[in-house]
């Protein structure tokens, strides 16, 4: 909320600042006298007018609804096999496209569908400070990014080092060289080498999560991917939702 009223707060800065740096702006004016005729109005009158609104507060719910709209989704039989998916989240990864690879991850559905009821079907226990309750819509949009584009942010980590887990020492003699191993712009090169169906006899189990979604079929994959002399194996757990599948999972 602070930050939305700091944006709010700076607009408004920008509109005065623009008007006073007008040499006719009205607003810099002083205002006309009122005219002797008019009279002032009685207590009673005064009494009975409204008084000016003096609650600041902000629908954010409705501004949250909005963003949630926009959440990208894709189109109709855009991702007809699991493969089409995988291919389209890794270019997206490739290419530095974080809001770009939404397309392929159900953070819409998750945002919409997924309620505090399926997260404690799905773990078995209550913990309310993991999941928002079903009243906050911010939180629950911001748990749906969080969830996704974690997995985008630690997939990209995985293919440039195998050192992204913990804690690196850095020093005056290797700074440069771990700077390096960590330059994202590295990924333009990254290549999808094979995807394989590892364990076609025992698919992963739909959760109630996945079932609040709308996941009807998940399928496990074992994508191997090459950067520079780097290969390296992510696995993709991803589900069909209506006529498309998605990436639920990468690890």
């Amino acid at each position: 909320m602070r930050q939305y009223f700091s944006v709010v707060g700076g607009c408004l800065l920008l509109v005065t600042s623009a008007c006073a740096a007008q040499q006719k702006c009205k607003c810099a004016e002083p205002a006309a006298p009122r005219a002797a005729s008019t009279a002032a109005p009685s207590a009673t009158n005064a009494a009975a007018m409204p008084s000016a609104p003096t609650d600041q507060t902000t629908d954010l719910p409705s501004l949250v609804r909005v963003l949630g709209q926009g959440i990208p989704k894709p189109r109709p039989k855009q991702f007809e096999t699991p493969d089409s998916v995988i291919r389209f989240t890794f270019e997206k990864i490739a290419s530095r496209d974080m809001g770009g690879a939404l397309v392929a991850f159900p953070a819409a559905e998750y945002y919409e569908r997924v309620r505090l009821k399926d997260v404690v079907k799905f773990i078995g226990v209550m913990a309310p400070s993991t999941y928002p309750l079903d009243d906050d819509q911010y939180g629950r949009f911001n748990h749906a990014l969080v969830k996704y584009l974690g997995d985008y942010r630690q997939i990209s980590l995985k293919v440039l080092s195998d050192d992204s887990g913990g804690a690196i020492t850095v020093t005056e003699a290797n700074t440069a060289s771990v700077l390096r191993e960590f330059d994202g712009g590295r990924l333009n090169a990254l290549q999808v080498l094979a995807i394989k169906d590892t364990h076609p006899e025992s698919p992963p189990k739909i959760s109630p999560i996945d079932e609040a979604m709308g996941v009807t079929e998940k399928l496990l994959r074992e994508v191997r991917v090459k950067l520079e002399d780097r290969e390296v194996v992510v696995i993709a757990i991803v589900g069909r939702i209506g006529d498309n599948w998605r990436v639920l999972s990468l690890f």
